[in-house]
């Protein structure tokens, strides 16, 4: 029992050098950057007042419809360049614990807004590698925040592993999940689901 209780321990706690997070951090932050530019002409009809309101459930009122309801433009547009302003701050590592979580806060807002845009697994994946990586040390090297308090980007220090741990668990079983659906699903199967 002291055997699996060490190697738990040294398989989710050992300390491990950050660039493969920091890498992660990067590869996401400019994946969130693409992916909300890709919105910005429709920012108007699927976040604000001015489109189709399609949110994940119907508010009632006197509850949180505040958060439930589209916001005016302006709002939607501030709310918006906030987000993208996030993405930059992951992809530079700069004030990353603060940009991670004001990200992940207005990505489950736009998402309950208007939830159609994101039924998607990569979003979901996403979202999760965003949660994870922002209570990590991926910005612990290539980032602003190393050059700033050590004179070089590329300086670095020791993290744990779990959060690198965890999202490999994280997509290893999301694809090994999809997979056998598409092994034995009689949709996927017959082809009718293509």
């Amino acid at each position: 029992m002291k055997r699996l209780s060490s190697a738990w321990h040294r398989f989710f706690l050992e300390p491990i050098a950050p660039h493969s997070l920091a890498v992660m951090r990067i590869a996401l932050g400019a994946t969130l950057i693409v992916l909300w530019l890709r919105y910005l002409p429709y920012v108007d009809a699927y976040f604000s007042n001015r489109g189709l309101a399609l949110p994940y459930w119907e508010p009632h009122p006197g509850s949180l419809s505040i958060l439930l309801t589209h916001p005016p433009l302006g709002i939607t547009m501030l709310l918006y360049g906030l987000l993208i302003i996030a993405s930059i701050g992951i992809l530079l590592g700069w004030h990353f614990h603060f940009c991670s979580a004001l990200a992940g806060a207005l990505l489950v807002y736009f998402a309950l807004l208007s939830f159609h845009n994101f039924l998607a697994s990569w979003g979901r994946l996403l979202f999760f590698t965003l949660v994870i990586l922002g209570m990590s040390g991926a910005d612990k090297t290539y980032s602003l925040r190393m050059h700033k308090e050590k004179g070089s980007w590329r300086s670095w220090e020791v993290v744990p592993a779990w959060p690198q741990r965890i999202i490999a668990i994280q997509i290893a079983m999301t694809y090994l999940g999809v997979g056998l659906q598409k092994a034995y699903l009689p949709d996927w199967q017959s082809g009718e689901i293509l």
